[in-house]
């Protein structure tokens, strides 16, 4: 049971948006375990290597200066993390 949960939670991403977007990616930046960051419409799907909550994020970049209009942790489905392992 727990190799499953395993799998589905060591992809920890959120997808933010902010005002100001290139601020926002300039902080994010910092964030400790940050890892990558991809923009679609205007907004960030960020992933962390290590598990981390919403709000210490939002609480992170508030501090550096950035108010987010979104914060949404993306759950990734089984059927998702399977089609991703059989595409590599």
């Amino acid at each position: 049971q727990g190799a499953i949960e395993d799998i589905l939670s060591s992809k920890n991403q959120f997808l933010i948006h902010s005002n100001d977007n290139e601020k926002l990616k300039l902080k994010i930046n910092q964030y400790p375990s940050f890892s990558t960051i991809e923009e679609s419409e205007g907004k960030l799907k960020i992933t962390f290597n290590d598990k981390v909550k919403g709000s210490d994020i939002n609480e992170f970049l508030y501090t550096q200066g950035v108010i987010l209009s979104e914060l949404t942790e993306l759950k990734t489905s089984l059927e998702d993390e399977f089609l991703e392992i059989v595409k590599n």
